[in-house]
Order: C-alpha cells, then structure tokens, then sequence
C-alpha cells in the first residue's frame, strides 16, 4: 500500500526527495505502490529498494536515478527515460517499458520477466545475467549488439492465436 507522506515528500523534487532518504536512512523501502509520477523529473533520484509497482512512471525522466533492487512490477514505464540508471537487482516483472530509453542502464540481476519491450532502446545498457523470460519485443527494439536474449519474445514472428 502506497504512503501517502513518502508519494509527496517524493512529488516535492529530487533534492527534497534525496535529503529526506538521506535523514531516514532507517525507511529501507519507500512506499511508492501506484503512486503517478507520469512527466515527473526524478533524475538522479535515489529510489533504492523503493516499492513502486503499479506505479505511472510513464515519460518520466530517470536519467542516472537509483533503482536497486526497486520493485518495479506492473509499473507504467512507457516512453521513460532510464538512461544511466541504476536498474540492479530491480524488479520490473510485467512493467511496460515500450518505447523506454534504457541506453548505459546498469541491468545486473534485474528481471525483466515479461515484460513489455516493444520499440525500448537498450543498444547501449549494461546487461549481466538480467532474466528476460517471457518478455516481449518488437522489431523497434534495439538491442546491444543487435542480439535478443534467447528467452524473450519477439511479436513480430509470433503466430496469432
């Protein structure tokens, strides 16, 4: 369940945002659940081990934002821009991350399960034994060195139902 406290103090700014983290080094996990947080400027905001599934990040600007180990399930990703975020160990299981830059993302043990990949440019992130099963994918996907993991979807070949 979201924390209404944390969802303000966070919609305050990033430099609001991280002296708050910073003094209440004691909350290991924002309750950001469902929160909307859609065109929100939160670069460089240290979101480490935040619960934000379900929540609408969609267009909002991550750039170099803290996300390890953040739960990141279900939420609305869409046309975010992650570049150079931190993404270890984060939970994004079914988040649509369409049309998301995820260029210089560290992605190491992240699980992208599921998740919605069509037209998201990861050509340039950092991707170490992240799990891709079931994901989905499009031809605008961009992926580095041109290569899908073996375990993701791509829906341009699937066959309709």
């Amino acid at each position: 369940m979201a924390n209404e406290e944390h969802i303000g103090i966070l919609k305050q700014g990033v430099e609001h945002w991280n002296t708050w983290r910073k003094q209440n080094d004691d909350v290991e996990t924002p309750h950001l659940r469902g929160g909307n947080f859609s065109m929100t400027n939160l670069r460089g905001a240290n979101l480490t081990g935040a619960n934000l599934s379900s929540a609408n990040l969609s267009r909002a600007m991550l750039v170099r934002a803290q996300l390890s180990s953040a739960n990141l399930s279900a939420a609305n990703l869409r046309g975010a821009n992650l570049a150079s975020a931190n993404l270890e160990r984060a939970d994004l299981t079914w988040a649509d991350l369409s049309g998301a830059n995820l260029n210089g993302a560290w992605l190491h043990l992240t699980d992208l399960s599921h998740a919605n990949l069509r037209a998201a440019d990861l050509s340039s992130a950092f991707i170490l034994n992240a799990r891709f099963a079931g994901a989905r994918y499009d031809r605008a996907t961009k992926w580095p060195r041109g290569v899908p993991p073996r375990e993701a979807i791509n829906v341009d070949l699937a066959t309709p139902a």
